[in-house]
């Protein structure tokens, strides 16, 4: 699974195009709604709790304080009467943070009940204030984990609605991720059921995108919320990772519209719902960019196969060689494949 440790200092990374990314984030919201944001309600009867809900409140009040120890500079915790909320300080916005999730029943301290539109709202908060994309993931009754709940805003190559309510394993076995039946179906899932309150981990995943630099789209030139050169229209897709350019036009595969984009993705079991939050945070580098730099210019290729102390470009064309043809057709790698061996 290449997963590791996560340092907990590393849960939330912020960057240079925070604004920018938020910018996206937003119109996405306003534009596709329920197709960015879901938090499903209790009809399945293997999740009988409906933890989702509370996880979602719990992971935007855990974020919140993460926050404002991590990035001093960017946000602040303030109270305006009775009411708590938190500061984007470089954009002077300020978002109403929900009431503790813990109250007091008379025999201890019990997690509030939440509703779906607080939940909704948690999670429209959450995605406010960072650059991940989060999915949560519900324990059913079955032992297996139920993607229940996310906010979703530049997932680049799928779509919400497509996944949404799905266990972990239909999840990868319908988005056709190699060898997953035979080697990571039973390990990942016993993986989730022991996963450990305070051993958080990340990974990263990578693979090449084309962009259109010809008319690129005003809003979001690189494509980071939907891979439309790539795959065609969002409404339209297809679901099954196939990489479906738009029929009738050719594809300029040129160093100039390659992207890679790489994805840093945390996982945490929160100590209240026991939910699973899964973040997605999403990278994309320019590839004329990357031939320029050294490995420890671009952390994220620190993650890509091949020999390490080299250029940058040496180190992708090592890794694109080495994809198994399974994994070379679910990356799309005949997409662009040609255009990296040659930089």
């Amino acid at each position: 699974m290449g997963i590791k440790p996560m340092p907990w200092d590393r849960w939330y990374e912020l960057d240079d195009r925070y604004i920018e990314y938020q910018t996206i984030r937003k119109r996405r919201l306003k534009e596709r709604g329920s197709d960015v944001v879901c938090v499903l309600d209790d009809s399945n009867p293997l999740l009988p709790y409906g933890r989702c809900k509370q996880a979602a409140v719990e992971v935007l009040l855990d974020t919140a304080n993460y926050l404002v120890q991590r990035y001093p500079s960017t946000f602040k915790l303030a109270f305006v009467g009775s009411i708590h909320r938190v500061e984007v300080l470089p954009t002077q916005e300020h978002y109403t943070l929900p009431s503790s999730l813990w109250v007091d029943n008379g025999d201890g301290l019990s997690m509030r009940s939440v509703s779906k539109e607080e939940a909704e709202q948690a999670l429209v908060t959450l995605g406010a204030l960072v650059q991940d994309d989060i999915a949560i993931m519900e324990e059913g009754m079955d032992g297996k984990y139920y993607f229940q709940a996310g906010l979703i805003c530049v997932p680049g190559f799928w779509r919400m609605k497509d996944k949404i309510g799905l266990k972990l394993e239909d999840i990868h076995i319908a988005g056709n991720v190699p060898q997953y039946k035979e080697k990571l179906l039973l390990s990942l899932d016993r993986y989730f059921r022991r996963m450990r309150v305070d051993r958080p981990i990340i990974r990263h995943n990578y693979g090449g995108q084309v962009v259109n630099v010809q008319d690129p789209d005003v809003d979001d030139p690189e494509e980071l919320a939907w891979s439309v050169t790539t795959n065609g229209m969002e409404d339209t897709y297809r679901p099954g990772h196939a990489h479906q350019p738009p029929e009738g036009l050719p594809l300029d595969v040129r160093p100039q519209a390659l992207r890679i984009r790489s994805e840093r993705q945390t996982l945490r079991r929160l100590p209240g719902s026991g939910c699973i939050v899964f973040g997605i945070r999403t990278y994309l580098y320019q590839v004329p960019t990357l031939c320029t730099e050294r490995e420890g210019e671009i952390p994220e290729s620190r993650e890509w196969e091949g020999p390490e102390g080299k250029h940058v470009k040496d180190r992708l064309v090592s890794a694109v060689k080495s994809w198994p043809e399974e994994v070379r057709h679910y990356k799309g790698a005949k997409l662009y494949e040609d255009t990296i061996y040659n930089l």
